[in-house]
């Protein structure tokens, strides 16, 4: 879209790690708090709180993802 607007920018993509141990628990407050987090939603359910606790499990402990920083000039 910037490029299209004629906007410069610089766009810099960090991997990142996040320790996602505490949502294998689907008790645990800040493995819930994090799980919300990641799906932007802080209405979930029970039963998607543990369904995406149970798929984290299937994980590990770590998991990776892209972070990217845009500045616009």
């Amino acid at each position: 879209m910037l490029d299209s607007l004629g906007i410069k920018y610089d766009l810099k993509v960090y991997l990142t790690k996040t320790i996602i141990t505490s949502c294998h628990d689907p008790l645990n407050l800040d493995g819930r708090n994090m799980i919300k987090f990641f799906l932007d939603n802080p209405n979930l359910s029970e039963e998607e709180i543990e369904k995406v606790s149970s798929y984290l499990k299937s994980v590990g402990n770590i998991m990776k993802h892209d972070m990217a920083l845009i500045i616009t000039k």
